[in-house]
């Protein structure tokens, strides 16, 4: 009677626990997808893509270890294949915050000046570049297409550019066929890169 007593009980606890490990791994699916951000490495930046609803606004959670400074920049033209153009502007601080901050990159019209690049890094840190190039030319139409954090978190290294969201226009080679060229293209980039406190 005790054994199978113990033998119920050892069962039910197998049970639980599978079942405990399969609701874990869907709430940080759900977490993910809501861009919920869990560190991987609190030494490092941690960043996860937070998905929107508008085909221009791009968004990322960004956990940052304290002291963290970052230089980024924006553009539409002069987009290498590989790296970052010059960074406009220099030492955004973010927040170091335990699940990390939003920073928000969009793209909006502007009647003045053809279109207006954001991106939005919280306290006041906010990045602007304007651009006459019609849309297509920077962001419509078959492009290369990069975003960081669309698979879940990712650890960053120090003094590397952190691609947030970039898209270099192909090239029509024939009229079935296109490629990435090899030199600077037009397109849009977002990036930030991330410096340690000295």
């Amino acid at each position: 009677m005790v054994g199978v007593a113990f033998f119920a009980m050892a069962m039910g606890l197998a049970l639980l626990q599978s079942q405990n490990h399969s609701l874990r791994q869907e709430v940080g699916s759900l977490r993910s997808e809501l861009g919920h951000l869990v560190p991987v490495d609190d030494s490092k930046v941690n960043i996860i893509e937070v998905p929107t609803q508008s085909k221009y606004i791009w968004r990322w959670r960004i956990f940052a270890p304290e002291g963290t400074s970052f230089d980024a920049g924006i553009a539409a033209e002069r987009i290498p294949r590989i790296g970052t153009p010059e960074p406009l502007h220099l030492g955004l601080q973010i927040p170091s915050k335990p699940h990390g901050v939003l920073i928000t990159a969009s793209v909006t019209s502007d009647i003045e000046t053809g279109y207006v690049l954001t991106l939005d890094c919280g306290n006041g840190n906010v990045v602007r570049d304007r651009t006459l190039l019609p849309r297509d030319q920077f962001l419509d139409g078959s492009a290369s297409l990069a975003t960081v954090g669309r698979s879940g978190p990712q650890a960053c290294e120090f003094d590397e550019p952190i691609i947030l969201h970039r898209r270099r226009l192909l090239e029509q080679t024939s009229p079935t066929t296109c490629a990435d060229p090899e030199g600077n293209a037009r397109g849009l980039i977002f990036w930030i890169t991330p410096k340690k406190k000295p």
